[in-house]
């Protein structure tokens, strides 16, 4: 993987014409990973609430998740805010360049326009949200969240109806099953793919010579996010990961190096949620039931970096 990366980059930035030549295998890799997502939520998500049983007993770990979500989240908003105040990294817009690199001021205004004005309006957004109106075309365009809430409470029937829920189980636990081994296979050309995904964006950039100066122009701001971002991920994630989980963090790191790596080049959740799971269950060791549960749901409202960037 790591080697992948390398000559990703040394291609895209010596040759982008070539790097731009072979994106074309990384978006096959990334579409290839996204085609997995949707199964996979749903049968690891039934297969995972299915495996405790009588459904009540979903209160204790469920209660948990919720509360480290909320709290991880809540720690990676005041880093973001703490860092904003003490480095100051914004600039006006018309001198951060960011009319030319990002969307223009109309199209910025029409997207606030589109958000809801009000808390209220806001919690009435998210609570339709999780109700779709078509389940197939929620399927269709990776609504990750609907999903999530119908795959839950689908499992959760299927424990309170007998044996005829029970074949259905074993029906979604196969899925599962099937859905981990293609991800397994898909691990032996994700070097390829990752390294052509990179050597694409830097071939879209022009090489280094085109690269570096879209860096360097928000270099204030970009900094800022980077050291809040390793404030959160290098320190208190791991603390976390130390004295709930009671982990080795050198062990833990180099379990999940490959998802890491994964999200590090994709920027994708979604993307990386197949290879997280495989990881979680092969290298770390943690519970299927567990993983089934906890992960898919975490990669949907567990956004700390997304949380932390927007602050």
């Amino acid at each position: 993987m790591l080697l992948g990366i390398l000559t990703g980059i040394l291609l895209g930035g010596f040759v982008p014409s070539f790097g731009l030549g072979i994106q074309f295998l990384g978006e096959l890799f990334l579409q290839a990973l996204f085609a997995l997502v949707v199964p996979l939520v749903v049968s690891s998500m039934i297969v995972g609430i299915a495996s405790l049983g009588d459904v009540r007993q979903l209160g204790p770990l469920g209660i948990r998740t919720v509360l480290f979500f909320m709290t991880t989240t809540g720690l990676a908003v005041l880093v973001g805010l703490i860092l904003v105040i003490v480095l100051h990294p914004g600039v006006p817009l018309e001198k951060s360049g960011m009319e030319t690199a990002g969307s223009s001021p109309s199209e910025v205004t029409e997207q606030l326009e589109d958000k809801p004005a009000t808390l209220v309006e806001l919690f009435k957004t998210i609570l339709t949200s999780l109700v779709p109106k078509n389940l197939f075309a929620a399927m269709a365009e990776t609504q990750i969240l609907p999903l999530i809430v119908f795959a839950l409470i689908f499992g959760g029937v299927l424990t309170t109806i007998g044996d005829k829920g029970i074949l259905v189980i074993r029906l979604f636990e196969g899925i599962n099953d099937a859905m981990m081994a293609i991800v397994h296979l898909l691990m032996w050309v994700a070097p390829v793919g990752i390294g052509a995904l990179i050597a694409g964006r830097l071939g879209e950039a022009g090489g280094f010579s085109g690269f570096w100066p879209q860096l360097f122009s928000l270099g204030n701001y970009v900094g800022t996010v980077l050291i809040a971002l390793s404030i959160h991920g290098l320190l208190i994630l791991p603390l976390a990961l130390r004295i709930l989980g009671k982990q080795s963090v050198p062990f833990y790191a180099k379990a999940m190096s490959t998802p890491l790596m994964t999200a590090f080049s994709t920027s994708s959740s979604s993307a990386t949620l197949p290879l997280t799971m495989e990881s979680l269950i092969q290298e770390a060791g943690v519970s299927r039931r567990v993983v089934s549960f906890v992960v898919p749901l975490g990669a949907t409202i567990n956004m700390n970096g997304t949380a932390l960037y927007e602050a």
